[in-house]
């Protein structure tokens, strides 16, 4: 995409923090000529080098009106896409109406915007003849009555929220009040979800103009529990699942980056606990077996060609940099970085890789 910079498309990342995510698809869409520009609120020194390292620009803002100035300070004409998490949306939206970027880009945001609400997503999949766990809104019900409904345990989550945050797990009744005061207390949008025991499978695929392409299914094999992404994640074949993700992106329409996560109830029926139209963590990474998602992202906005053969590799996917790093600055925290290193090197920027090495070297030597 040999374009002058008066006529680069702009994607531009917004976030509270650093998100893998959104570093490497912003690294790779640097190196295949998009201008890429990062609205921050981290602003300590490693968060600064490597916004400053990925990006062409960075803009740290920290309140609704620093974020519209920042968006104001670019060409906002040559906006594609905003990317996001979900609770940022709210704001995002605003600022870039405000801002007056292409309406193609503000429709995307509406689009994003009106699934961000958990509750009401799985309300909408039910209702769309999709299978979802059962919920209730805790302003409507009696926390006597959803103990006997929905039994123990069960799941309190706010109804907007991403990467694991506002989740709590209750398995005592009496850990419902703490759950419920932990996520904000009575006046939060909370509600209740049935809880499913069983192993989270996950959906992802782009959705370019309403159509679903290079659809995956894969699953977590070794990763943290609460916090950060996957350090090992297997593709697999299930059509079950795929079927369900197929639907689920032809109903959320419009171009863009799906991910979904299911569960199998106890008949081993999958269903849709979290929908996510934004970057994820093993977005990239899939790129070891052939998906390349960034690729098709880019066709979504138009900006590549459009091609919607359908991958069929299955196999283990690493992904890097793998948090599960043990023993930093010893011989197998130096082998398990510089393996995926080396599983990345086609597939990530040098500069990306370049900037992990320094933070290895940075973590290794206590100095990170």
């Amino acid at each position: 995409m040999a374009l002058s910079r008066a006529h680069r498309p702009i994607v531009v990342f917004v976030d509270l923090g650093t998100m893998l995510s959104f570093e490497q698809l912003a690294s790779v869409l640097r190196s295949r000529g998009v201008e890429v520009a990062h609205l921050t609120v981290a602003s300590n020194p490693l968060a600064r080098l490597a916004s400053r390292a990925l990006f062409h620009s960075t803009s740290f803002f920290a309140t609704q009106e620093e974020l519209l100035a920042a968006l104001r300070r670019l060409d906002v004409s040559r906006v594609v896409d905003i990317q996001c998490p979900e609770f940022l949306l709210d704001d995002v939206v605003h600022a870039a109406r405000e801002a007056g970027v292409p309406r193609a880009v503000l429709t995307e945001l509406e689009l994003r915007f009106a699934w961000r609400d958990k509750f009401a997503v799985a309300r909408s999949l039910q209702q769309a003849g999709l299978a979802a766990p059962r919920v209730r809104d805790l302003e409507d019900c009696r926390r006597e009555d959803l103990l006997t409904d929905f039994g123990l345990p069960l799941v309190i989550k706010d109804r907007v929220g991403s990467g694991g945050e506002g989740v709590r797990i209750v398995r005592r009744a009496e850990e419902l009040g703490e759950a419920v005061e932990a996520l904000g207390g009575e006046k939060a949008h909370l509600y209740a979800e049935e809880f499913l025991p069983g192993a989270t499978m996950c959906y992802a695929t782009a959705i370019v103009h309403g159509r679903p392409v290079q659809g995956v299914v894969y699953h977590t094999l070794q990763g943290r529990e609460a916090e950060g992404p996957s350090s090992l994640i297997e593709v697999v074949r299930d059509n079950q699942v795929l079927a369900i993700g197929q639907r689920v992106a032809e109903l959320v329409g419009g171009s863009g980056l799906l991910n979904l996560d299911l569960v199998r109830d106890e008949h081993g029926d999958p269903r849709v606990v979290d929908v996510n139209l934004r970057s994820w963590h093993s977005v990239v990474a899939l790129g070891q077996l052939g998906f390349d998602y960034p690729q098709a992202y880019l066709q979504g906005l138009d900006l590549g060609r459009a091609e919607h053969g359908v991958v069929t590799s299955i196999g283990l996917v690493h992904v890097f940099p793998d948090h599960e790093e043990t023993g930093e600055g010893c011989s197998e925290g130096l082998r398990r970085f510089l393996d995926g290193l080396w599983r990345h090197r086609r597939i990530l920027p040098v500069r990306y890789l370049a900037l992990q090495v320094l933070l290895f070297a940075r973590r290794s030597t206590g100095r990170g």
